[in-house]
C-alpha cells in the first residue's frame, strides 16, 4: 500500500503524500504513515512509522470551522510524542 503513495497537492500540511487511504506525513524524526480525521470538536491522528518501530495514536477537542491546516500545538505534542521526546 505505501509503494502507492504520491505527493500531495492541496493538502493541508504536514500531509506530503497520499494513496490508497494512506497519508504519508513529515515528521520531525522521518516520514510517519497513516490517516487523520475531524468531526466536529475532534481531531484525532493514528500514525505508523513505515517498518512500525513508532506508533501513535492521539485525540483532541478542536473545533475544524476554522481548517487552515492541523492546530499547530497538537501537531508539536504529536511529534513529541511520535519522535520520543515527551
Amino acid at each position: 500500500m505505501l509503494t502507492d503513495t504520491v505527493p500531495t497537492t492541496g493538502s493541508a500540511p504536514p500531509a506530503v503524500g497520499y494513496g490508497l487511504g494512506v497519508y504519508v506525513y513529515a515528521t520531525d524524526c522521518g516520514p510517519a504513515y497513516g490517516h487523520g480525521g475531524t468531526a466536529p470538536g475532534c481531531l484525532a491522528f493514528a500514525l505508523n512509522g513505515r517498518d512500525a518501530p513508532k506508533q501513535l495514536v492521539a485525540h483532541t477537542n478542536w473545533s475544524p470551522l476554522a481548517d487552515t491546516g492541523i492546530d499547530e500545538d497538537f501537531w508539536s505534542a504529536f511529534q513529541g510524542g511520535y519522535c520520543g521526546r515527551a
